[in-house]
């Protein structure tokens, strides 16, 4: 149903169904050719943002990590102590046991 007008591009037809108006081919080869360049830039910028944001995970998993499998190690003395005061409590061994082994975990992440 679009037509182009005299050699000179395509044509917009208008939401309102009346006839559409005459549009210039190359004004909007040169608006696409901007927006591409803007992508592009932009693009640059999302790259570089994501290669910092990739770093900073680093450097925060180091750190906090160490901090976690340090608490994880405490809760696992903590729960083992608390399954020697009271060793016919089958709850407190298995819970001495989870947080063992969520201590060797955050220690293995942490190294």
């Amino acid at each position: 149903m679009g037509t182009t007008t005299a050699g000179t591009g395509a044509a917009r037809w208008r939401r309102d169904g009346a006839l559409p108006e005459p549009v210039d081919a190359s004004a909007l080869r040169a608006t696409l050719h901007a927006l591409q360049d803007v992508l592009a830039a932009r693009e640059e910028v999302l790259a570089a943002d994501r290669a910092r944001l990739d770093r900073f995970e680093a450097r925060h998993l180091r750190r906090v990590g160490r901090l976690l499998a340090k608490l994880d190690a405490l809760t696992a003395r903590l729960a083992a102590h608390r399954a020697a005061q009271d060793p016919d409590d089958a709850g407190l061994a298995a819970e001495a046991a989870r947080a063992e082994a969520a201590a060797r975990a955050s220690a293995a992440a942490a190294a």
